[in-house]
């Protein structure tokens, strides 16, 4: 058997999938006690002799086998039934001890980088913006408004209430008339009276350019 990577030959078939490994990032081999993956099991031996040797004083009662402590114990016997009671947060995969979800989240180049909400399923590139989010499932208001102690669940959310409720500023200027407004956005919705953009539509056909002006038709 020969490698079609580096060109090295092997007598055995089993010698040439050990070898295969090498190239991959395919860790088959992984300790139960602290759920690190190793390529060759030659190399989870080693791990296990040198790491855990001195640790084995619990019995799983199923099995025989032996761990350091009876945590470890518990955790190794969920291999024994279907409990997986740790998710990931990014992908939603489940695993039957925390070391294996740490392991997978820290280390494991297969998890997707995504933070799913276990509330709503919606998912998240990042944990900046999962953890925004994760707030608008609590009763948590944080960001208080230190004029009339009003709170808000974000940030945006009371710079917009001290803009509208307690600023004479308007620091947005449109720039066709330079007519001053307090955001972006009320400057774009008023920049519409000097084209012919008419967005909002009636069901009789007619068009105009604000939503008031649809309303008070």
């Amino acid at each position: 058997w020969t490698c079609k990577i580096c060109n090295k030959t092997f007598a055995q078939n089993s010698n040439f999938k050990n070898h295969i490994r090498t190239h991959s990032d395919e860790r088959p081999f992984v300790c139960e006690i602290c759920c690190i993956g190793f390529k060759e099991r030659y190399h989870l031996k080693k791990h296990m002799l040198f790491k855990h040797s001195n640790e084995l004083k619990e019995e799983c009662r199923v099995c025989g086998k032996k761990f350091k402590d009876s945590t470890a114990v518990r955790a190794h016997e969920r291999i024994h039934s279907d409990v997986r009671p740790y998710a990931c947060r990014r992908c939603g995969k489940t695993f039957k001890t925390s070391e294996c979800l740490w392991h997978h989240e820290n280390r494991s180049k297969t998890c997707k980088k995504r933070f799913l909400c276990i509330k709503c399923s919606k998912q998240f590139a990042s944990y900046t913006a999962f953890d925004k989010h994760m707030v608008t499932h609590s009763e948590l208001r944080p960001y208080k408004c230190q004029v009339c102690d009003i709170g808000f669940k974000l940030k945006v959310h009371l710079k917009k209430h001290n803009l509208y409720r307690h600023s004479s500023e308007y620091p947005c200027e449109c720039s066709i008339c330079g007519k001053k407004f307090k955001d972006s956005s009320a400057v774009r919705l008023h920049e519409r009276i000097h084209s012919n953009d008419r967005p909002f539509k009636c069901v009789c056909g007619k068009s105009f350019k604000t939503r008031e002006n649809l309303w008070g038709h």
